[in-house]
This record gives C-alpha cells, structure tokens and sequence, in this order.
C-alpha cells in the first residue's frame, strides 16, 4: 500500500493584500506608504522592519501625512530605525500637530515640557496638550490635569485638574485614573471621597501600572477607603515589585521579615531586599547588609554585608556607616583598622546617629585612632544621650564629661 506524503511549504511573504500596497505605496499613495510602514513597523505580514518602516513613513510624511508625520517624529525621539534625533523628531512632530494631528499635538507638548529637541517651555507645553486634550486625547488630557495640578506653565488650579483628569480617567487612561483617585484620596480640588479614591486606583492598578500597585498595596495595608486587607497588599505590592517597584520591594521585605499579613520568610525577605538593594536603593542595601551580617534569611556573609553596607554608606545611609565603622573597629570581616573606623564613624555621628556619636565620644576620651580629646567626647557624648542613647547618658554620668564640654 503506498504512502501518500503531504508536503506543507511555510513561507513568509507579504499577503496579497500587502502585495498589492506595496504596488500602491510604490506608485507615490501617501495613505498605503503609511499603511505599509505600519506593517514592517508591528510586523504585520511581514518581519518587523524598523528601517523599512521609518523609509515609508518618510516617504509619506513628506506628502503632508500627518499620521506618518507623527510616527516618523516617534522613531527619530526613540532612535527606531533612524539614527537618534529629538530636534528631527520636533520637527516632524510640529508639522503633524499643525495639522491638528492629536497625538502629535500631545507629543509636540511634551517635548516642550522636557525639552526634548528644545528649550524647555511649559507654557508652550501646555498650549500643545490643551489642542490635544480639547480634541479628546487621553494622554493630553492626563497631562494637562498634571500641569494644572503642579501649576507648571499655567496657574495652578487643582479643580480643573480634577476636570482634565476625570476626561482621561473616562476614556480608560491609567494614568488619568491613577491620577483622579489620588487627588480623591488628598481631598485635592475636590472632597475628599476615599471610596471613590479606592475605585479609580483599583482601575488603574488593573491595567498593570506599578505605582498605583504599589498604592493599592498600602491603600489595602493601612485600610485607607477599605477595609485592611493584609492578604491582598501582600498581593498587589507583588504585582508591582514584580515589574520592578523598588518601594514595593521594599515593603514586601518587611512584610516577609515580620510575618505580616504573610507566613514569617526571611530567605524571601531577603530575596525582596536584594533585588530592591540591586537596583541602588540605599536603604535596601544596608537592610541587605544587616542580613548578611547576621545570617538572617541568607548565610552569614561578613564580605557581602560590608560589600553592602559601604554601598549603603556612600549613600549617606548613616546607620550603614556606623555598622562600617563598628565592622572595622571589631575587625569584623575585614582587617581591624581604628583610623578608618573613625572615619565612618564621623559621618554617621554628623548624620545624627545616636549609636556612632556614642562610639565616636569614646575614640575621642580613650584615644583610639585619634588623639585624645575630652572636649569632643563630651561633645559627642552630649549629642548622643539627647538623641536618647541610654548608654552615652550612662557614660556621661559615670566620666563626668559635663566638666569638659567648651563653655
């Protein structure tokens, strides 16, 4: 019995209907040299081409296109297949907007707004997002209720805020809603109606937002407009930590390292707290730092926690620079060094740090990697004890320091 064998062939190749744009745009139509763009800008039919796509939004936008106009603005703005160039992109974006192209209009605006391409100038700024918002843009609309609200390039005016906002909010925009519910839940040019607040931040957080995420997580933790609802901060500030969200990182570690609304993890505290220490948050790297010198949620690690702690302290994390200190005063993990301990031990100390003015009072009355001095001890003796360091007090009693301090 013989075998019948069916061959599929698979090949990539425009479809007839793009075939025959192809021909169209080829014979100078501006509409169907947009239209191609499109395809080898989305790869549509065809493999995503991005220089190809900018070569006929080119072609189209020198015709008076305006939708290419603006597309060719946004690829010269992003370098997407076209060497970077905001004042090409300005341009572009201009003649598009002049057309009264909306989205063009609201670009244009915030390339005044940033000045990208341009001087900054926000009352142009707002001139470009008010002919785009006024045509039903959501994302000028948005923009035109921040500039009122922070009174950038027009006087400030937090009721129309709450006009322009509620626009963009109505149309779907995420920023738009996210924006709405805040001024809702800070009774900002309107009353205060944290249901309402709750409703539109919960709109926004849906579409996938990180920051209103990581609002709605503390909205849920602190019970402000709802109930509290541990479980579900725990599973919205996980949304946003997910996509990056330093804050809600941060939060998520202290969640897991206190058992709150969650099981007690520390390995996943720990897990939060490098990613948010990764991404240069300063407190999160000296949290980091104090879990590696200890052993807590990941093993003990003196290298790593000073690796972090000097991190954090370059930061002018002051808590990271007394533990620095204390690390190089102990010989903890690194070589004992008195001078360089007094040395972080001084930032800490000019931070406000209680615990280093304290440590640093007693180099200065014991002479250790600094010549003795009764006058600074009982200087940093006295800051110590008034930040409310039982010890320093205690020292500052027993040595009688008082009698020392510069009258």
């Amino acid at each position: 019995m013989k075998k019948l064998l069916l061959v599929l062939v698979l090949f990539t190749s425009c479809t007839p209907k793009g075939s025959k744009l192809e021909q169209q745009a080829a014979a100078g139509d501006a509409a169907a040299q947009y239209s191609l763009a499109e395809m080898y800008y989305k790869g549509d039919s065809v493999a995503v081409d991005k220089t190809k796509a900018a070569e006929w939004y080119t072609k189209a936008a020198e015709q008076g296109n305006a939708a290419a106009q603006n597309s060719l603005g946004k690829m010269y703005k992003k370098g997407e297949g076209v060497t970077m160039d905001k004042t090409k992109a300005l341009e572009w974006y201009t003649k598009a907007a002049e057309q009264g192209y909306a989205r063009a209009q609201n670009n244009l605006g915030y390339m005044y707004d940033k000045g990208e391409g341009v001087a900054i100038d926000k009352t142009k700024a707002v001139e470009w997002y008010t002919k785009a918002a006024q045509q039903g843009d959501a994302r000028g609309q948005n923009k035109l209720g921040y500039m009122y609200r922070k009174g950038e390039g027009v006087t400030m005016d937090k009721t129309k805020a709450v006009e322009w906002y509620t626009k963009a909010a109505e149309q779907g925009n995420a920023s738009g809603q996210f924006s709405l519910g805040y001024m809702y839940l800070k009774g900002e040019g309107v009353a205060v109606d944290k249901k309402k607040a709750v409703e539109y931040v919960i709109k926004s957080a849906e579409q996938g937002d990180a920051e209103p995420q990581y609002i709605l997580g503390r909205i849920y933790h602190d019970g402000d407009g709802v109930a509290i609802d541990k479980k579900k901060a725990v599973e919205w500030y996980t949304k946003a930590a997910e996509q990056g969200g330093v804050e809600a990182q941060n939060k998520l570690w202290l969640m897991y390292v206190e058992g709150d609304g969650v099981a007690m993890n520390k390995t996943k505290a720990a897990e939060w707290c490098t990613k948010a220490a990764e991404q240069g948050d300063a407190n999160a790297q000296c949290n980091l730092g104090n879990m590696y010198a200890y052993g807590d949620g990941v093993a003990l690690d003196k290298s790593k926690a000073m690796e972090w702690y000097t991190k954090a302290a370059n930061q002018g994390i002051a808590s990271a620079q007394n533990n620095l200190g204390a690390m190089y005063n102990n010989g903890d993990g690194v070589l004992t060094n008195k001078n360089t301990a007094l040395e972080w031990y001084t930032k800490a100390a000019k931070a406000g740090n209680a615990v280093a003015q304290n440590n640093l009072a007693r180099y200065y009355y014991y002479g250790e990697g600094v010549q003795q001095d009764n006058s600074k001890a009982a200087y940093w003796c006295e800051q110590a004890y008034k930040n409310g360091h039982k010890e320093a007090k205690a020292f500052w009693d027993k040595e009688e320091l008082w009698k020392y301090l510069d009258k």
